[in-house]
């Protein structure tokens, strides 16, 4: 690469860091861990970690990272609404495929759309929505899933005051890992390199590992497990069971991203070396009980 295209490329990255997306995430996964550092710089997240610490004399590192782990699910779960893909596109209007002129993106574009294909295929029948988002896939469309900063989201506020509970704002499944991960670090629950999300744009996930125990798997904001409630769902026994309960809540995945650098699987593209992810895949491997 030339300097002329590696400073375009910069230029691209800065324009797609203000405002990530589905769709520019998928070929730039940093753009989803930018998002915990720029929430970090958040007075409304940091409001929001002393809300969920509570007025308890104890400092959020006195606390086990379980009890406040769950007070941040419950936090994020409870107070934002995990909205559908029409109400995003209300929101953020249509990605349109016809209008991507540069290479790179279009083949984004193309790869993003196979995986969410694939993604509603596997759910027609259990969301009404599934065959009209896959004809919105056939002609080139898609509703525009923008990843916000903890400010954009509660900005968006005023629209959902309709709904009942009064949410804070609306969320997508890696917007409520992104904001998981950024109360952890606010409320002291674990280190940057605690962190790793698994998935792909048709759903991600987030692992917790602090020091000193077995880990924490956040399903976004629907389910948390802790190692052992995550043993009791699945019943402990086979891996084959594990693999069942991990898959009805994974359809799809095909990356590893974390602040230190990501992977993806299909592409074997990696900022990560060969032993470090292979040593990210084995703590999720012992936590879940099977072979990823």
């Amino acid at each position: 690469m030339n300097l002329k295209d590696s400073t375009a490329d910069d230029f691209k990255m800065l324009v797609q860091a203000a405002r990530p997306t589905l769709f520019s995430a998928t070929s730039r996964p940093e753009l989803i861990t930018s998002l915990v550092f720029a929430n970090l710089m958040s007075e409304r997240l940091w409001s929001a970690s002393r809300q969920i610490a509570g007025s308890s004399s104890a400092s959020p590192s006195g606390k086990r990272p379980a009890e406040m782990l769950a007070r941040i699910h419950k936090f994020v779960n409870g107070r934002f609404y995990h909205a559908r893909p029409l109400e995003f596109a209300r929101i953020y209007g249509l990605h349109e495929r016809e209008y991507i002129a540069d290479v790179a993106d279009l083949e984004a574009n193309d790869y993003a759309m196979g995986i969410l294909a694939r993604g509603f295929e596997q759910r027609m029948g259990k969301v009404s929505w599934a065959p009209m988002l896959l004809e919105f896939l056939k002609m080139g469309l898609f509703p525009e899933y923008v990843y916000p900063t903890m400010d954009v989201i509660l900005a968006h506020r005023p629209l959902l005051s309709d709904l009942p509970g009064k949410p804070l704002g609306m969320t997508s499944c890696a917007d409520e890992c992104i904001l998981i991960a950024s109360l952890a670090l606010a409320l002291q629950c674990c280190n940057l390199d605690d962190i790793i999300l698994l998935g792909s744009p048709f759903h991600y996930s987030l692992f917790l590992f602090p020091e000193g125990g077995e880990g924490f798997w956040f399903n976004a904001k629907r389910e948390f497990f802790e190692a052992g409630s995550w043993k009791a769902l699945h019943g402990g026994g086979s891996g084959g069971n594990a693999k069942q309960a991990f898959e009805e809540r994974m359809l799809i995945f095909d990356r590893v991203i974390t602040p230190r650098g990501h992977a993806v699987f299909p592409f074997k593209k990696s900022t990560l070396s060969r032993v470090e992810v292979h040593a990210l895949l084995e703590k999720m491997n012992r936590f879940l009980g099977m072979e990823l």
